[in-house]
């Protein structure tokens, strides 16, 4: 069950097994998209209706489609970025256990954008968590985890398939011998517990004056082409930056005094090269 770029390297490992039948594809209906809103497949649907797959979609999960995927008796229920909340009776289907691949490290970003978040907090390390599924958002117990280290450059794009990457070697690695990981599985600690919410739309607009350089060029990467602000009037849509201290840009640009570069500055583009005046720090569309 999945619907997003993170799910499609293990739902390919999956069906290239030969000890593992995928007998079907649940993902999210199809919604509008681009100037004539003509519905757009999710990755899972193309892929199964290309490897004949069966493929269901829901807009919510009901008594008939936990009836159906009863009838089809599965040993694991795989999710992977699906968003939409399972019951507490189609948990309970599979012959083993519902599994969900996380893209963080529980119980740290629990929530619906976890990849996203480990981008906008600066952290310095994410990672892939399998936990066996109950009623509560990402609360149940660990199965497997691994963790990569970030560089401050990923993009939401970039890390996401980083992180589906990983979740496919992990699924594959706990399949293996799944029930030594199914017996070991580990109850999370609860109190180092973070959350993350689903971002709103909102939130894609940058503020010079509210942000450091650091924090604009950490949206603009975790939001991967959504950011945007309003430079005289015009909407702009920030792609790529590069935070910069105010000293090391007054070391680049000697032309710029300390006085030239002060708070009247902010929010404001110093130079051909598009470089902008941020709360604390500039930021520069060039890397």
């Amino acid at each position: 069950m999945g619907s997003s770029d993170f799910a499609m390297p293990s739902l390919k490992m999956l069906h290239n097994r030969d000890d593992v039948e995928l007998v079907a594809i649940f993902t999210k209906v199809p919604k509008p998209s681009g100037r004539g809103m003509k519905e757009k497949k999710t990755d899972s649907q193309i892929f199964g209706e290309e490897n004949s797959i069966p493929v269901f979609m829901c807009r919510k999960i009901t008594n008939d489609v936990v009836e159906g995927i009863s009838d089809m008796s599965p040993d694991f229920l795989i999710v992977a970025s699906y968003g939409l909340i399972l019951p507490k009776s189609l948990l309970d289907v599979p012959k083993f256990c519902p599994v969900n691949i996380h893209g963080s490290l529980l119980p740290k970003l629990r929530g619906a954008a976890p990849i996203q978040f480990s981008i906008l907090n600066g952290d310095v390390k994410t990672g892939v968590t399998l936990q066996i599924m109950n009623e509560r958002v990402d609360e149940g117990d660990i199965l497997l985890q691994e963790e990569i280290s970030l560089n401050f450059s990923e993009t939401h794009e970039s890390l996401m398939k980083s992180l589906g990457d990983l979740g496919a070697l992990m699924l594959a690695k706990f399949l293996s011998n799944h029930v030594e990981y199914i017996k070991n599985a580990t109850k999370q600690n609860h109190e180092l517990a973070t959350f993350t919410a689903k971002i709103k739309k909102s939130a894609f607009e940058i503020s010079f004056f509210e942000n450091s350089a650091d924090e604009i060029d950490r949206k603009i990467r975790a939001y991967d082409g959504n950011a945007w602000t309003i430079f005289d009037g015009i909407r702009v849509k920030l792609i790529k930056s590069l935070p910069l201290e105010n000293e090391e840009f007054l070391e680049k640009f000697s032309d710029f005094s300390q006085e030239k570069f002060d708070e009247s500055s902010v929010g404001k583009i110093l130079n051909k090269d598009f470089f902008v005046k941020c709360k604390n720090g500039v930021r520069s569309r060039y890397p």
